[in-house]
């Protein structure tokens, strides 16, 4: 049977997601006092035509890190997008703005890989986190 979903995201993009959401959390945020991880990450749907995936989105100090992941049209590839604004809020934005800035790929594994493009992503997130945080 052939179910035709106009909303649903891309399967490869959501294995990543769900490979992430795998964690407990961002381990570098782990708060003992409070007894919680502080990072806390936004979700967006990801639309550029037949590229549907996700955007995640992390607040650390006075900026954002974003990252969008998406499964290639040409190539088949999972292909992911990381940028960092100042904006502190939460603000997931559209193609059209990132595209308006013109990021390079900045990971990209074979069609296979959402376990690896998850990975990616966590270390990406630790890294700024790290760099962004007093800790």
């Amino acid at each position: 049977m052939r179910i035709r979903d106009v909303n649903r995201r891309n399967p490869h993009a959501t294995a990543v997601l769900a490979y992430f959401q795998w964690n407990d959390g961002l381990e570098e945020s782990w708060s003992h006092s409070e007894r919680r991880y502080l990072a806390e990450f936004d979700l967006a749907p990801w639309d550029n035509g037949r590229e549907k995936g996700y955007v995640l989105s992390l607040g650390a100090g006075h900026k954002r890190r974003n990252i969008a992941f998406f499964e290639n049209r040409t190539s088949d590839d999972i292909i992911a997008w990381a940028w960092t604004d100042d904006r502190a809020g939460c603000h997931l934005p559209t193609w059209r703005e990132v595209a308006a800035e013109g990021p390079d790929i900045t990971y990209e594994t074979d069609v296979h890989g959402a376990y690896k493009m998850a990975e990616l992503i966590m270390q990406d997130f630790t890294d700024f986190w790290l760099a962004n945080t007093i800790n």
